[in-house]
């Protein structure tokens, strides 16, 4: 087994012969230097031809400190920490890492513990008393020099309850009659907070078709088989010492349309008012007129907490104006807003359509470096809201990709494409009538990244002399990935 000394002069020296197994340890080598080391194979008729490195190999040397400690929670008499990977390993594998603390005050650093992951829990603390930690990576040359964190108070920290609500495309959750809901929410706060649920103000009802449980860092909300009446507006509300945070998740079911009740109804929506009196808008109230002689009467019975509110018991064909009072929790009641304008009672809602050219129905392909555009014609009454997602996330404008909607149309545009820019893009169509949605399949055709190495060489075998009369014949079997 030869070898190659230091990468700066290309003089090989052997270093092992006559070795029966496919693995050898090489010693005294300079710490910190880099060698280029070669192998050959020997039989019977002599020394084959050798393999070598493609890149220098620095031998063994203590690793770089990881580059940051920190706390990621604190309470009363324990710190959880995370720490970050070395830059560098020093040319060998770390094996472990190895957590030191010193109480103020000491000039002794304590052994903690020794881990192979990048965080730990340290426990048995003593309250209000202030600690600095460090860590140091290891490898099979030793450890590296110490990283230390801030000085850390161990006192029971307090966080508001948090509702991560980034991956619910604007906090609405859209689904058809018969289908199963889940969604997975992540929450956040110090002390872990508690959740409770509410459905339109009240407080949701649990059933075997609905359930909402938190599990880890987590609250699901659950519905099997969902219809029409699940939807609605779901409040999640987080309570612990920090404080109370609530969140909104709006759901709505799609079904077939069901027999005409009568009378038809209005949905009517407002903004909050600029200013408050000083105190908590506590709800609203609406009142109607009919048009042209009628009087100001009020149309909603309870509280409204919401800024929209359906008005049912009206006339087919019958125009309307609306206002609404806001309240605070001094019990003021605010002026009329100015009344909406007139609004005739009819049903004049219309489904979404995504309606697309013929090419966007297959699998769009372009090469790579070249821009792709996507659109579509939307039809719908109301006018529908639109939204673009890829991967479940909504697609956001970039210095590359711009997305654009103008009331009835939307384009998709991407230059100096990439293969990762290629994939399904989804344009959902919303209104109160329902739902559309168009999957726009784009293929970007690259040529292909490199086999990911090394090359290992296997099964090496030599033809028989007699059989071939030609000496030196073989074969080896080459395997990558």
């Amino acid at each position: 087994l030869p070898v190659g000394p230091r990468s700066t002069r290309k003089a090989f020296a052997t270093c092992v012969m006559h070795c029966p197994t496919t693995s050898a340890r090489i010693g005294e080598l300079g710490e910190g230097c880099e060698y280029y080391f070669r192998v050959s194979a020997e039989n019977e008729y002599g020394i084959g031809e050798a393999v070598e490195t493609s890149d220098p190999i620095r031998a063994s040397q203590a690793p770089t400190p990881p580059p940051s400690i920190v706390p990621t929670d604190i309470t009363k008499n324990s710190v959880s920490l995370a720490w970050t990977r070395p830059k560098h390993d020093g040319g060998s594998r770390i094996t472990g890492y190895v957590l030191e603390a010193q109480k103020k005050g000491t000039d002794q650093w304590a052994h903690v513990t020794t881990v192979k992951t990048m965080d730990f829990i340290v426990k048995n603390l003593n309250e209000n008393e202030e600690y600095i930690f460090r860590v140091m990576a290891v490898n099979l040359s030793g450890r590296s020099a110490p990283r230390e964190s801030k000085p850390i108070t161990v006192k029971e920290s307090t966080m508001l309850p948090e509702f991560d609500l980034r991956a619910v495309c604007q906090k609405t959750v859209i689904a058809k009659a018969g289908d199963d809901i889940k969604v997975e929410i992540p929450v956040i706060g110090r002390p872990r907070p508690t959740v409770s649920w509410q459905k339109d103000g009240t407080a949701l009802k649990l059933t075997q078709r609905t359930n909402a449980e938190m599990t880890g860092a987590t609250v699901v909300l659950s519905i099997g088989e969902c219809n029409r009446s699940d939807s609605g507006v779901y409040t999640m509300t987080g309570k612990n010492i920090a404080g109370t945070v609530s969140e909104n998740l709006i759901v709505r079911v799609h079904d077939v349309p069901g027999p005409p009740k009568g009378p038809n109804v209005i949905t009517i929506q407002w903004t909050k008012p600029e200013y408050d009196g000083g105190f908590k808008i506590t709800g609203y109230t609406v009142e109607k007129k009919e048009l042209p002689d009628g009087r100001w009467i009020r149309a909603n019975f309870t509280n409204i907490m919401e800024t929209q509110f359906t008005v049912s018991g009206l006339t087919q064909d019958a125009s309307y104006e609306f206002r609404v009072f806001a309240r605070n929790a001094a019990g003021s009641v605010s002026m009329p807003s100015d009344p909406s304008d007139p609004i005739t009672c009819r049903d004049d809602i219309v489904e979404p359509r995504i309606m697309v050219d013929a090419v966007f129905r297959d699998v769009v392909q372009l090469k790579a470096g070249e821009s792709f555009k996507l659109d579509a014609d939307i039809a719908g009454q109301p006018t529908p809201s639109m939204v673009w997602t890829k991967n479940g996330k909504e697609v956001e404008n970039t210095l590359k990709l711009e997305v654009r909607f103008t009331e009835l149309t939307t384009t998709l545009t991407n230059k100096d494409s990439v293969r990762a820019d290629g994939g399904e893009f989804v344009l959902t169509a919303t209104n109160v009538g329902g739902f559309a949605k168009h999957i726009f399949k784009v293929k970007v055709l690259d040529r292909p990244g490199p086999p990911v190495g090394p090359l290992k060489v296997s099964d090496v075998t030599a033809d028989n002399y007699q059989d071939k009369h030609i000496s030196g014949l073989g074969e080896a079997g080459v395997r990558w990935r």
